[in-house]
């Protein structure tokens, strides 16, 4: 008898756990739709919306290089249209591209969303150094054995050597 009253009782468990674990999974469903719905009823454009119009670009840290050389590198201008889908991919590219000039030491995008449809995009950049002093300093022999056998200390040619890139700011 006890055998057969702990079965029934294991019987009688398993189906009370199964309708709690239905009604918690049912309580979950309808808390996710509800939530989804309202989600939807407040904002309906974010499924409409296919792109974002660029309104503003702002360039911070270019002391040197003029602002048209930084946006012939991005695949945006003000104005323009970036479809969601490619968002992430544009700034990225966007992003090489300007570091790929080799006129910067780093470069950060980042963007702001004032509206739902609209993006503020945010250039940081360091530029790097544009003027380089070298030392010259060489043997004036035809090799190492001339060099050697005339040590006076006046077969030597020596100065400084000026390098001065990225001079009006147009990446010349």
């Amino acid at each position: 008898m006890s055998s057969i009253r702990s079965v029934r009782e294991r019987r009688t468990y398993r189906y009370y756990s199964q309708m709690i674990d239905n009604l918690r999974a049912k309580a979950f469903l309808l808390l996710l739709t509800l939530s989804t719905s309202a989600y939807c009823a407040v904002a309906p454009q974010l499924f409409l919306m296919q792109s974002r119009l660029v309104t503003e670009i702002t360039i911070v840290g270019n002391y040197k290089t003029k602002r048209a050389v930084l946006i012939s590198e991005l695949l945006f201008k003000e104005g323009s249209y970036i479809e969601n889908s490619e968002f992430i991919e544009v700034i990225r590219r966007s992003e090489e591209n300007l570091q790929n000039t080799s006129l910067f030491n780093s470069v950060k995008i980042t963007c702001d969303f004032p509206t739902l449809n609209t993006v503020e995009i945010n250039i940081e950049v360091e530029e790097r150094w544009y003027l380089w002093v070298f030392p010259l300093f060489e043997a004036e022999g035809r090799n190492f054995a001339d060099f050697l056998r005339t040590n006076d200390g006046g077969n030597f040619n020596y100065g400084i050597y000026l390098k001065h890139a990225n001079f009006r700011g147009r990446r010349n």
